[in-house]
């Protein structure tokens, strides 16, 4: 079950407690709850969509930077490496 299936089911489930004989304040406070669910939801999805940005904007990176080949020196004197031979020379140099 899904973050919308759930949600989905709590708020019914606040609904449900609602009953005739229950007073206006009770059902006031229900329905805040109700409202802060929403209100979580809101945020959840908007947190999702900005999530899928990110990732679309990173695999564009990705895809679309460079030419394949792989990079010179640069003008620093720093060189490239693979990832292997990065944690090799941290485990060669005690992580310093």
């Amino acid at each position: 079950m899904g973050f919308t299936e759930r949600m989905k089911a709590l708020k019914e489930k606040k609904q449900a407690l609602i009953k005739p004989d229950m007073s206006a304040e009770d059902i006031q406070a229900i329905n805040d709850e109700i409202a802060e669910l929403d209100e979580l939801e809101k945020s959840h999805n908007e947190l999702v969509t900005e999530n899928a940005k990110f990732k679309d904007t990173i695999v564009r990176m990705v895809t679309s930077e460079g030419d394949g080949k792989t990079p010179k020196d640069d003008s620093s004197g720093s060189k490239t490496m693979s990832i292997e031979e990065a944690i090799a020379e941290v485990q060669n140099n005690g992580g310093k």
